[in-house]
């Protein structure tokens, strides 16, 4: 029976070397050494797979299956291979869900539901309901694309999303709105190194905007959301593996903006404003089956919190031009974006093999990027108005774009 011993050494070149000494328990046989090399272009994520199957082996497992497959390859065969078992394609799936909730929460919270409003950059006059409140609908969609990182090995990550919300709005007098909301959303996300994901979301929010003096107001927006999410990724290191999960997750986030608005006159205005966003994803533990192929790679996952948070600031721009009927809002928004929080790390371990712990890296989100929006708003009438809306990111890899379709209607 032989046993596999994996030793991960360092030199000062920086380059990780993976050794695999096979022993032989054949009488009179000599021990033997078979140099497996990591390449120094070896990711974080790709060094600490590697250390977590030399942990297991330390503490008496055998590799065998897949695993011994592993232990046999050397070069970018290894280093791909062990991307592909390190579960990294599936580790930022789960936080990215929470994304959803966050769009709700800045468009909620910078007055951009129904129209530019008391936190907006100019004033529209809105019926109000025989209720006191304004119903409103808003249809949300959107597609992102984040670069992986060839540092930590982190996948890069595409996802799209189309949802509704609904909500209620009122007027509490002294220059003072809240409302409630609910968000409906279903999102579908795809990772290098064959991961995906699907999630259904269900959102609940509430937001309040206050004018101190007219020009100057606060507006802030709370969300908690809930993920059904079933993930999936592939493994072909060995045949050709699917290991899913599903899991529920949730996320808490909210949004702070303060600003000021100057009259230009004409029907124009200007706000400079600043704003702060936070979310915190909480995953439970999980884990992973095979849907096809061997389990020999399905991971257990245990739970994660990450929080993220960023910091904008720039400036709304506001046009209200009078028609014939109604009236007509032209917005734009640029500003810029500041993160400050770092990429998320996942403790996992392969269920086939005890004591193989292991930290995967997340993707590091963006440190500076550019957000731009641009908006119309049409009231044609005493009872509807409606409007479109088309925001941006860009910066450090990352590009995202999201639209948003909102109506009101009293009744």
């Amino acid at each position: 029976m032989a046993r596999h011993i994996l030793m991960i050494t360092r030199k000062r070149s920086l380059r990780a070397t993976l050794l695999a000494c096979v022993l032989s328990a054949a009488a009179g046989a000599a021990a033997s050494a078979l140099p497996i090399t990591l390449p120094a272009s070896s990711t974080t994520n790709q060094i600490n797979t590697a250390l977590g199957l030399n942990t297991a082996v330390s503490g008496g497992a055998k590799l065998t299956g897949g695993f011994a497959t592993v232990s046999g390859l050397s070069g970018a065969a290894l280093q791909n291979a062990l991307t592909q078992i390190s579960g990294s394609a599936t580790v930022d799936l789960g936080v990215a869900t929470s994304l959803g909730g966050s769009s709700l929460v800045d468009i909620l919270a910078s007055g951009g539901v129904i129209a530019p409003g008391l936190s907006g950059t100019i004033t529209l006059s809105s019926p109000t309901s025989p209720l006191g409140a304004l119903p409103w609908a808003v249809g949300l969609a959107g597609h992102s694309d984040i670069s992986g990182s060839t540092t930590s090995g982190a996948a890069g990550l595409s996802s799209g999303s189309a949802g509704i919300a609904l909500g209620v709005e009122k007027d509490l007098g002294d220059n003072t709105a809240m409302g409630l909301s609910l968000g409906l959303d279903h999102q579908s996300l795809s990772a290098g190194a064959g991961g995906s994901a699907h999630s259904n979301d269900v959102t609940l929010g509430v937001y309040g905007r206050h004018s101190f003096s007219d020009p100057f107001y606060i507006a802030a927006a709370l969300a908690y959301g809930w993920h059904d999410i079933e993930s999936r990724r592939v493994v072909t290191v060995s045949g050709t593996d699917m290991l899913a999960a599903g899991f529920s997750a949730t996320d808490l986030s909210g949004r702070l903006e303060l600003g000021y608005r100057f009259d230009l006159g004409g029907g124009m205005a200007v706000a400079p404003f600043a704003a702060f966003s936070a979310d915190s994803f909480s995953t439970p533990a999980y884990q992973e089956r095979a849907v096809s192929g061997s389990p020999s790679f399905a991971l257990s996952y245990a739970p994660l919190t990450t929080d993220n948070q960023h910091f904008e600031a720039g400036l709304h721009f506001g046009d209200d031009l009078a028609m014939t009927p109604g009236r007509l809002s032209l917005t734009a928004d640029v500003a810029w974006a500041h993160q400050l929080t770092g990429p998320a790390q996942a403790q996992v371990s392969f269920q086939a093999l005890p004591g193989s712990n292991f930290l995967v890296n997340g993707l590091q989100p963006v440190s500076d990027s550019a957000l731009l929006g641009v908006g119309l708003h049409m009231t044609s009438s005493e009872n509807l108005s409606y409007g479109i809306g088309v925001q941006g990111q860009v910066g450090g890899g990352t590009s995202a774009v999201a639209g948003t379709l909102s109506l009101l209607w009293q009744f």
